[in-house]
């Protein structure tokens, strides 16, 4: 059996976990993938309204518009629909000895910074979050956009460009750790529309693979009497994570998702994404396995875990029998709650 470095999250936004113990099947999923026959926006320019019910591609097919933007519900004026926007990068890299986790999130009235390090071996974890609100910064519309994607200088300090569509370069600093990374994601992606009724959606981009991060991390351990002690930690082959969201969300949502990768004996790449429904997931999932930089989809998947106690073991099996029950071991339980502005996460 092949181990597999594996992250798994769990994201509630104004919405208390479940009872004890819950399996969460998938939906009987019929895959819609699209193809370059189907380029073009993702929503209607006259009334914001996705112009498929949902699928998912290979390849960033569609154009998000951050102001091309669905009715608001209960016929409110329809300057507000922008208050539900949600947009985000994340980009997570990791060997065996430091987990390095950056997002930059964006939902129009305030934004986050957020910086996090892991030393694996110490089970030390430190974390930098930096809120900004009104005006806050906006992301590029386009996952593949060549340039700058973001800068920010602060507590923190982070800057990401595009190079190409699969090249991101990362430098970021902040007061326990500093590095510079060079991401290369894999040939093929998932990419995702996800329906929320008929006023919002989901458009992600998902990438991993386990060798796409070169670079060094700086990790900060303090100061003594001859001033900074820190270690230079060289990053080579590492394991990368990245996930690009645009989309206009519920004002309470909540979801589940892992990821991992592993270079195995004989060479090969793999690595999995892998969460469960959130939306309307009848034409597609964002469930995968990637082998060498290529897609293999999977359909539905059930998760069996314990919301009371995320240290205990979790299962997940694929019903299509192309994903027999996993066992992810958590290694370390790390949890977070934010109040901003009367929304809890």
């Amino acid at each position: 059996a092949t181990i597999i470095s594996v992250i798994l999250a769990i994201s509630a936004y104004y919405l208390s976990l479940p009872s004890p113990v819950v399996i969460y099947p998938g939906l009987i999923i019929a895959q819609r993938e699209f193809n370059h026959n189907h380029i073009g926006n993702l929503t209607s320019t006259d009334d914001g309204k996705l112009s498929y019910d949902g699928g998912w591609s290979r390849y960033p097919l569609f154009q998000y518009h951050r102001h091309s933007l669905p009715k608001h519900p209960y016929q409110l004026p329809s300057f507000l629909g922008k208050y539900r926007i949600k947009e985000w990068e994340h980009y997570s890299f990791w060997d065996d000895e430091i987990f390095t986790i950056i997002t930059v999130s964006n939902i129009q009235y305030a934004a986050t910074i957020k910086i996090s390090s892991f030393q694996i071996k110490k089970r030390l974890f430190q974390s930098k979050t930096e809120i900004q609100i009104l005006p806050s910064f906006q992301l590029p519309e386009d996952s593949n956009y060549i340039g700058t994607h973001f800068t920010h200088t602060g507590d923190i300090f982070l800057s990401i460009s595009c190079n190409s569509s699969t090249t991101r370069h990362i430098k970021f600093r902040t007061s326990f750790t500093e590095g510079e990374v060079t991401v290369e994601l894999p040939k093929e992606s998932v990419v995702s529309v996800v329906p929320f009724g008929d006023y919002g959606y989901h458009y992600s981009r998902k990438s991993i693979d386990s060798d796409g991060a070169n670079g060094h991390v700086h990790v900060h351990h303090g100061v003594d009497d001859n001033g900074d002690i820190s270690s230079l930690h060289k990053i080579k082959k590492a394991r990368v994570a990245y996930d690009w969201g645009r989309g206009v969300w519920q004002y309470r949502s909540y979801k589940l998702w892992c990821s991992g990768s592993q270079t195995i004996e004989d060479g090969r790449r793999i690595a999995l994404h892998l969460a469960v429904p959130n939306g309307n997931n009848t034409y597609a999932t964002e469930n995968a396995i990637f082998i060498d930089g290529v897609v293999h989809k999977l359909g539905r998947i059930d998760i069996k875990y314990d919301p009371h106690s995320l240290i205990n073991p979790v299962t997940i099996n694929c019903p299509e029998n192309r994903l027999k029950e996993m066992i992810f071991l958590p290694y370390y339980d790390h949890t977070e709650e934010s109040k901003m502005l009367g929304i809890l996460s």
